[in-house]
């Protein structure tokens, strides 16, 4: 194991360049923030390629692959995105891009809080949905906030970038856009077998022409005074309903 000792370090501006999406996609590398998170890579067979944390970490965290390297808490301030950081940043290879399954799958279309997005991911892999779609307007899965929202989900649900033309076109399934001003209720339809939901951007929702791509378009029926619903929020009850069906 090296010790670095400076924020000048090759790999600790390299490690620093992944917090933006063009250095993300040039290197085709990501961060991994925190122990919990950590842990869950490793669990899931992800190797990382670097790794730097401080001397009290790694004497409790041996056996890390990879390039392992000792930071004082400076350095590690400087590498997480982060006010409070745990004190460990893995650098791991961005995931080879998976085909798209058949199943439950929700389409983020435009999304661009990485909040929401690692929060959608979250819970489709807890409602058991087979794949998160993203289409090219949409936030990065990869950004250190998406990564942290999605709580490890992102290792182990698929995640394909799509445009949403392109999608419509494979998926053979029904595909429901979720709008204010939807035909019918999130409860009068049914949900097994294919299934794909169509999340809208945070503030303007789907265009008309964009929700006019879809077979259905649904709405969660709100009973209390709110106008709308986080999109998150949305695409959990959606995920979940479905879920609810194909368990009872």
């Amino acid at each position: 194991m090296l010790v670095l000792s400076s924020v000048q370090n090759p790999k600790v501006k390299q490690a620093r360049s992944l917090a933006t999406r063009k250095g993300r996609q040039a290197a085709g590398l990501f961060l991994v923030e925190g122990t919990k998170l950590m842990a869950e890579a490793l669990a899931w067979g992800r190797i990382p390629t670097m790794t730097f944390a401080t001397a009290a970490w790694w004497a409790d965290h041996p056996g890390i692959p990879g390039e392992t390297y000792e930071v004082p808490d400076a350095i590690l301030a400087a590498l997480a995105t982060t006010e409070t950081p745990d004190p460990v940043v893995g650098v791991f290879p961005l995931q080879p891009e998976p085909a798209l399954p058949g199943g439950l799958v929700v389409v983020a279309h435009k999304l661009q809080d990485p909040g929401n997005l690692g929060t959608i991911i979250r819970s489709a892999d807890a409602a058991g949905a087979a794949a998160v779609v993203i289409t090219p307007d949409t936030v990065d899965p990869y950004s250190p906030k998406a990564v942290r929202a999605s709580m490890g989900s992102l290792f182990h649900l698929p995640v394909v970038r799509m445009p949403l033309a392109g999608f419509r076109a494979a998926w053979r399934g029904p595909l429901y856009a979720m709008t204010l001003d939807g035909a019918g209720s999130l409860y009068a339809f049914d949900f097994r077998g294919d299934v794909a939901f169509l999340i809208g951007n945070e503030g303007a929702g789907l265009g008309a022409e964009d929700a006019a791509i879809a077979d259905h378009r649904v709405m969660i029926p709100m009973t209390g005074h709110a106008e709308s619903l986080n999109a998150a929020m949305a695409a959990t009850i959606c995920l979940f309903e479905a879920a609810r069906q194909r368990i009872v």
